[in-house]
């Protein structure tokens, strides 16, 4: 079976409005250049009564065509962020920024651009069919059982960004995270050893407390090294998030 055959074989397994990357293809660990001249030379056919007929996205990044009576349906925004994060079936990378932020319901922003990061070979910067995303690509694996680990790390080191919070309090706010690496010691201290300013370890410092004393929890030994790794006279400001910050004045976080 010949590349072209490979690459047709594989289209017609999808689903019309899947979003693929090149790299998604079986055909593409053995060729690379005849698999994306195959993909091209579909395009450019367009075959109207052919299960195989595609579209481009950007550079590496097509669609299946899905036909409505009234045409071709654009490929969908869910179905892009699917292909840029997930690999069979895992998922590979996760968003960030104002995206993360509203999602999470650290913010009212509705971002104009989705940035995320991801382990696979994709476009840097998408703008076709109303999808604008950024692509950052990491070199380091991502795992899907880090993600949360990952998210949460983004979400400390750029606590300043976020604008317009609504919540009662970040700690119940990021309580979910919390609760997926409290168990694991290892990704814990990853996680703090990943905090690039010291107003960012208080605060983290400040949200374990408050875990801490809502669910009977007991990260005295942590939470003194991190008091340890403080300053006592210094204080870390936060601006108008430190009203959302219990246990604010024990970690010496101003506005």
């Amino acid at each position: 079976m010949s590349t072209a055959e490979k690459v047709r074989s594989d289209i017609r397994k999808m689903k019309p409005g899947t979003v693929f990357l090149v790299s998604d293809l079986e055909a593409y660990k053995e060729s690379k250049s005849a698999t994306t001249k195959a993909l091209a030379y579909f395009i450019k056919k367009d075959e109207k009564n052919d299960n195989s007929s595609i579209g481009k996205i950007a550079d590496g990044l097509f669609y299946k065509v899905e036909k409505s009576r009234f045409g071709n349906l654009p490929p969908s925004y869910r179905e892009v962020i699917h292909a840029l994060t997930y690999r069979n079936k895992r998922k590979v990378g996760y968003t960030v920024g104002p995206s993360l932020f509203n999602k999470k319901g650290l913010s009212t922003q509705v971002p104009s651009v989705v940035t995320i990061i991801t382990s696979k070979n994709a476009p840097h910067h998408i703008d076709a069919y109303g999808i604008k995303i950024e692509v950052k690509r990491t070199r380091e694996k991502v795992r899907e059982k880090d993600i949360a680990r990952y998210e949460l790390e983004y979400i400390l080191n750029n606590i300043s960004k976020i604008q317009d919070f609504e919540g009662c309090s970040l700690s119940e706010s990021l309580e979910e995270y919390i609760q997926h690496i409290v168990d694991d010691s290892r990704n814990l201290r990853k996680l703090y050893n990943h905090l690039s300013y010291k107003k960012t370890k208080a605060l983290f410092g400040a949200i374990l407390d408050d875990y801490q004393e809502k669910h009977d929890a007991n990260f005295e030994g942590f939470l003194s090294e991190i008091r340890s790794d403080l300053s006592i006279r210094s204080h870390y400001r936060l601006g108008s998030l430190s009203r959302y910050i219990k246990n604010k004045d024990e970690w010496n976080i101003t506005f």
